[in-house]
């Protein structure tokens, strides 16, 4: 069960990875954003950063958190170019439907079975996937969204 929701997730990520190339300075903010207390908040006390790597073009980060008994996975991907990158994104989500308030757009969906939220925000295209239940997946994606250009 647990490897299905990271073969949806890791679906979603390497979608947006071939869709977009990135810059230097957005994998710097991408990380910085997520090892925030307020993204700790957010998820739980247990955060914590575990990689930040290149795909392709695009970055990605990932970090755990405990969720009762589980411990679980979060990643976050960002490309900076726009046009057809949001849309090619959430074309692989099953069930999507738009979000208010988060970003320019967004879109909340699931890949595999776990919940994958989609953000275009400054003509860039953000992936928000994992372990989180879809309001934590929300919050969190709020809180990294405010201190990301």
């Amino acid at each position: 069960m647990h490897c299905e929701k990271w073969l949806g997730v890791l679906s979603i990520l390497l979608a947006v990875v071939f869709l977009a190339p990135t810059t230097g300075a957005a994998e710097a903010d991408l990380c910085g954003a997520l090892q925030s207390s307020d993204v700790a908040k957010a998820l739980g006390p247990d955060w914590r950063l575990v990689s930040a790597a290149p795909l392709g073009g695009a970055q990605t980060c990932y970090g755990t958190f405990r969720s009762g008994a589980k411990q679980r996975m979060f990643g976050i991907t960002v490309h900076p170019a726009g046009g057809g990158t949001y849309d090619g994104v959430v074309q692989f989500l099953q069930s999507p439907k738009p979000i208010a308030g988060i970003g320019d757009k967004a879109m909340l969906g699931t890949s595999g079975s776990s919940a994958t939220l989609v953000v275009s925000k400054n003509n860039k295209t953000y992936s928000f996937g994992g372990g989180p239940s879809a309001e934590q997946l929300q919050r969190a994606a709020q809180v990294m969204l405010t201190q990301l250009p």
